[in-house]
């Protein structure tokens, strides 16, 4: 990946974080930095509600903690703490609802990523239809499956989810 035009360390530790975070696990190269490239930066102050739980897609931005720490609301209660390289937002995103949470800065600076609402969908959606193809092609050559239709075989590769063992582990 090439660095951004800001090329500071929170560039850098956002590359490293996304890498490493579960929604961008299986991103290519390409589709990470089509992410980064449409991502902005943006600083809260101590006290600032990022987004308000029940807001209808105000910003509809997925957000990544940078810098500093946060406090999760849900129907007036601190349900979770939120820190860098923590991610919010992303539920809205993809399901088109309302926030289902308020997130308020707690440092004196909480620096977030943002990544809109097209980029994200974008992004997502190419890692679905490779997904999609790779379980695809793996499961027309399964014996037993092959009597399915291509629209059978997409829902059944839809469902799947990887998952790893240790060597030794009882799978069954």
């Amino acid at each position: 990946l090439t660095e951004s035009s800001e090329g500071d360390l929170e560039f850098v530790a956002l590359v490293v974080a996304l890498q490493d975070s579960p929604l961008f696990a299986h991103t290519d190269d390409r589709e990470l930095q089509l992410a980064i490239n449409a991502m902005t930066k943006k600083e809260f102050a101590n006290g600032e509600q990022i987004i308000t739980q029940g807001d209808e897609f105000e910003d509809a931005n997925f957000y990544f903690i940078c810098k500093g720490t946060c406090v999760m609301i849900v129907d007036g209660r601190e349900v979770a703490m939120l820190k860098e390289t923590d991610s919010f937002g992303e539920l809205e995103l993809l399901y088109s609802q309302p926030r289902q949470a308020t997130v308020r800065a707690l440092s004196d600076v909480v620096v977030c990523w943002l990544l809109d609402r097209d980029t994200y969908r974008k992004v997502m959606q190419g890692i679905s239809m490779r997904k999609r193809k790779m379980y695809g092609q793996f499961l027309s050559n399964i014996g037993f499956l092959q009597s399915l239709t291509s629209a059978e075989r997409v829902q059944l590769a839809d469902a799947l989810r990887p998952a790893n063992f240790a060597a030794g582990d009882l799978l069954i």
